[in-house]
């Protein structure tokens, strides 16, 4: 008797243990989502990773729409305040993505008015997975 798979049957499953299959885990940076003692200290973190979305250089730019994110609703309206046809667009295209990941219904109006951004990543982001 063989093993091998005939023609006309799947292959078997792989094993759990097998070196083919990998488990897919969080990034660190959503796993330990920042918690602030206070509101003032968080708006400050909130303030800051804006600040990071929009500037390449900043240490926490590539990090910033995770942790965003990881916040959840608490930082929607911050990020609505950023998001606008006059503001930089690197700042308002990371800014819609982490409203867009939300999933809140207050961001609703700013990205309408974010599909009026003079820069088109702005518009087709928003179009994105």
């Amino acid at each position: 008797m063989t093993t091998e798979p005939q023609p006309n049957q799947s292959s078997p499953e792989p094993s759990p243990t097998s070196p083919s299959t990998r488990r897919l885990t969080a990034p660190q940076s959503l796993r330990a989502a920042p918690k602030a003692p206070t509101q003032q200290v968080a708006r400050a973190e909130v303030n800051d990773l804006i600040a990071a979305l929009g500037d390449p250089g900043h240490p926490r730019h590539a990090e910033a729409v995770d942790l965003l994110t990881a916040m959840g609703a608490a930082v929607v309206p911050a990020l609505c305040d950023v998001v606008g046809p006059d503001q930089p667009w690197l700042t308002v295209y990371r800014a819609t993505e982490v409203l867009a990941q939300i999933g809140d219904g207050r961001a609703t109006r700013p990205l309408i008015n974010a599909l009026k951004h003079q820069n088109a990543n702005v518009r087709w982001g928003q179009y994105g997975p």
